[in-house]
């Protein structure tokens, strides 16, 4: 790694009460010795269970470090050790009593990681991983119709990964932390262990941040709970947070989650929080993850097979990956699609062969 200074900063939008801006702002510096991860200038620390303990940011910058570095490495404290860690105390990084940390390994984990992975992209931008989307779900718990009590999490609501050189982000996967170690449930085992009816569970159409290699897509998900039930919500990944893209490629979409009793229209759910609530259809569009690349340099045969899995829409598929398609059968327009890609010159961040050189 070339030895510099290099800057990264994630955000959230709440303190788990309402509307705030925190940031988590990182300069990692590297030298002959090691890197020198330096959280000063990060937001005070927050009334809401966002905040990280100072062992949990330890851990989620040796994960950013090690992921974007070397994987195959063991997690071992002979890895960690050329890694220094600077974190101001009463800070979102390293909060100091009475601050809450119930979910310190889930949201404030996702900012550290996203921000050392900017940090890290500018300092080499060929192993740069574009951002996750940010959890949305919620968990239910109450009684089954034959007494049991039930505890479901609605993991299918859960958000995509970003991409990385040479390869997409997977559709749906579990939060930054886990890495891809988040198995996801079976659509039918849920309905046989739960009052529940999953209604629709597909890739969302557009959801993905463009990308020479595209962001995951995100999830639509439709589930009846026909139970009344306590509803626990960890909204992050709505009202516009959107995963990063990365080296001219673009954030994921946004998501979203309503609540709809029988019969009628959605009704107010908090961001974070909790409702004892009545039957509920619930609807979740989970936020895409973010795309690598400058999307005009995608191959064209794997923006025809999004269209044709309809993970892309052909109106996004020309306007944004400056791929002409035809009808009757789905193809690309070669011709078409070279002097369309043609009328704005991409810029080149990475270097990476021209899918057109030796297609068509």
């Amino acid at each position: 790694m070339p030895c510099g200074d290099y800057e990264g900063e994630d955000e959230s939008d709440n303190d788990c009460f309402g509307p705030a801006e925190n940031k988590v702002r990182v300069r990692i510096t590297v030298s002959k010795s090691g890197i020198l991860v330096d959280f000063t200038g990060s937001s005070p620390q927050i009334a809401g269970f966002k905040n990280s303990s100072i062992a949990n940011t330890y851990s989620s910058v040796y994960l950013a470090v090690i992921s974007f570095l070397a994987p195959h490495l063991p997690k071992n404290d002979g890895a960690f050790r050329p890694i220094t860690v600077l974190a101001p105390a009463g800070t979102i990084v390293n909060a100091r009593p009475p601050a809450p940390m119930t979910m310190n390994t889930v949201f404030p984990a996702t900012n550290i990681v996203h921000a050392c992975w900017k940090a890290l992209a500018a300092c080499d931008p060929v192993r740069a991983c574009a951002g996750w989307g940010k959890s949305l779900h919620c968990v239910t718990s109450g009684q089954s119709p034959s007494g049991e009590t039930f505890v479901m999490y609605h993991w299918h609501g859960l958000p995509a990964a970003g991409a990385v050189q040479g390869r997409d982000g997977f559709p749906t996967m579990g939060t930054v932390p886990t890495l891809c170690g988040l198995r996801l449930p079976n659509v039918e085992a849920y309905e046989q262990l739960y009052p529940v009816t999953i209604q629709k569970y597909e890739m969302r159409r557009d959801g993905e941040g463009a990308g020479e290699f595209r962001g995951g897509s995100g999830i639509d998900y439709i589930a009846d709970v026909d139970a009344a039930a306590e509803w626990s919500f960890r909204g992050e990944g709505a009202n516009g947070l959107t995963a990063f893209g990365i080296n001219g490629g673009i954030g994921g979409q946004s998501g979203s989650l309503t609540l709809n009793p029988p019969g009628a229209g959605p009704i107010d759910t908090p961001q974070f929080g909790v409702r004892q609530l009545g039957p509920m259809r619930i609807v979740i569009a989970s936020p895409g993850g973010g795309g690598f690349g400058d999307p005009r340099r995608r191959d064209p045969n794997s923006v025809l097979r999004d269209v044709a899995d309809d993970i892309v829409s052909p109106a996004k598929a020309r306007k944004t990956y400056g791929v002409v398609l035809t009808d009757h059968p789905l193809s690309v327009d070669f011709g078409a699609t070279r002097a369309l890609r043609a009328r704005v010159s991409p810029p080149r961040p990475v270097e990476t062969p021209d899918v057109l050189e030796n297609i068509g």
